[in-house]
């Protein structure tokens, strides 16, 4: 949390998150704490828990393809 506040001007301002709820190598509080973090600061946060998905998981590629589309136009 120390590198997302206000006085960081390089940040981003659109986050896609996506954590596997098979995930055993990072809680599920993590993604949750960080998403909501992001939003109380006003940043643009596409969060989603992806359904029985570990760590590896395959996060869907041609959706983030088109969600970054679609903040870049």
């Amino acid at each position: 949390m120390y590198y997302v506040d206000e006085q960081n001007t390089t940040i981003a301002k659109h986050w896609r998150i996506r954590h596997g709820t098979k995930d055993k190598d990072t809680g599920l509080a993590i993604p949750v704490i960080l998403a909501t973090y992001l939003e109380n600061k006003g940043f643009d946060v596409n969060f989603e828990l992806a359904w029985e998905k570990p760590h590896s998981g395959d996060y869907d590629l041609n959706e983030l393809f088109e969600w970054m589309d679609s903040i870049c136009k």
